[in-house]
Parts: structure tokens; C-alpha cells; sequence
């Protein structure tokens, strides 16, 4: 499956262009203000939040298992003289480093695993946060558009060809990180641009949370 999902990904990111950074991105910028420490961006994919962190000052890492998305992130920032270092791996399987991250900023990435994968790969991300710093998360809603179109194999977990998508609300949410303090917790809609530029209204689930 990890093949499969890499070539998938990997197609995808050979014709896509450079974009604008996310609105996410800029408003987990405007809550830290002037604390630029160690961020983890998971996954590089379109590769514009990692550019716009290291742009601000942030020490950079991001992750992703698309070799395509990894080598692209590296040409760019190295164009625009930045530094990020990029981690190749598939995330299910990575031994994420105990209390190594000041920051954690997972936009679009964590809405791809079943439940119980879900649950496992947020505890590793947890535990790989320092004290009293935070992460950072969007992902899809239960009021997208997608919810329900695609073949149900869980509760909330839905195939469609070759992708793969949970949907989350914010009970579940809650329920994930409820040994954090939750700052932010919403549900809004937004103009999605995908990867081929097309745009859609859609609708996600945001956390901004502080490790205690």
C-alpha cells in the first residue's frame, strides 16, 4: 500500500506548479508571532508552507514519502537560498525522536488513515513535541463535500480509487487530544485549490494545541 500511495503522489506532484501559501499557515504565523523555533511540517506536498516557514525564520524539517514533492521542496528553496531539511519516509513506520519539536504543523496530512492508525500516529506525534509547545492541525470535515461519495471501509474512512480519506469532527478531534490544552478548535469552509488548480468549496476541522 505505502508503494502504491507514493507512486499515486508522486504522479501527482510532477505536474504541479508552485502555490501560495495556506491560510492555515499564515494564521499559525500570526499566533506564534516572534517565536520562530523548530518546526515540523507534515507533509511537504505542495511544498509552499515549509518555503513560507523557513522564509520566516523558522528552522524547517519537513516530511513527506513522495521523492517527487521532497526534490521539488529542495530546488525551490534552494532558488530562494532558504534552508529546509526534508525527511523521505512513510509515516506509519517513522520513529519520530521523543520531545524534539518545538512546533508540530500538520495541514492536510493526518486525514489518510484508519482509525486506529489515526490514533497511533497522533500519539508519536504527541510524545515527539516538547513540553509546552504546540501542534498545529487541519483536516477534512464530516461536512465536506466528499463525505459519503467515496466506499465506506470504516466509520468516517472512505475509499475512492486510489486515495484514501478519513473525515473527522470535533468530538473526535477533542477526543484525540484531550490530554492537551486545545486553543483553537473549529470547523470552517474554505476555496480549495488542489493540485491541478481547480477549486472547490470545502470544509475542514483546525487545532492549534498546547503540549502540558
Amino acid at each position: 500500500m505505502f508503494k502504491k500511495l507514493s507512486n499515486y503522489w508522486d504522479n501527482k506532484w510532477k505536474i504541479a506548479l508552485f502555490l501560495k501559501e495556506s491560510d492555515i499557515a499564515r494564521d499559525v504565523f500570526e499566533f506564534l508571532w516572534k517565536k520562530r523555533w523548530g518546526l515540523l511540517d507534515l507533509w511537504s506536498w505542495t511544498w509552499r508552507d515549509s518555503l513560507f516557514f523557513a522564509s520566516s525564520w523558522f528552522e524547517v524539517e519537513s516530511f513527506d514519502f513522495s521523492t517527487i514533492a521532497l526534490e521539488k521542496l529542495e530546488d525551490f528553496a534552494s532558488e530562494k537560498w532558504l534552508k529546509v531539511k526534508t525527511i523521505l519516509w512513510e509515516i506509519k513506520t517513522y520513529d519520530f525522536w521523543t520531545e524534539k519539536y518545538d512546533y508540530i504543523y500538520a495541514c492536510n496530512s493526518l486525514h489518510y488513515f484508519s482509525d486506529s492508525e489515526t490514533k497511533e500516529i497522533i500519539e508519536k506525534l504527541k510524545k515527539s513535541i516538547k513540553k509546552w509547545w504546540y501542534i498545529f492541525v487541519r483536516v477534512k470535515s464530516t461536512n465536506d463535500i466528499d463525505f459519503w461519495k467515496w466506499v465506506k471501509l470504516e466509520d468516517n474512512y472512505y475509499e475512492n480509487w486510489e486515495e484514501l480519506k478519513h473525515f473527522f469532527d470535533t468530538d473526535y478531534m477533542k477526543s484525540l487530544f484531550s490530554d492537551f490544552e486545545i486553543i483553537k478548535l473549529n470547523e470552517i469552509k474554505r476555496k480549495h485549490i488542489k493540485w491541478d488548480f481547480t477549486e472547490f468549496d470545502t470544509y475542514f476541522i483546525d487545532l492549534f494545541a498546547k503540549k502540558l
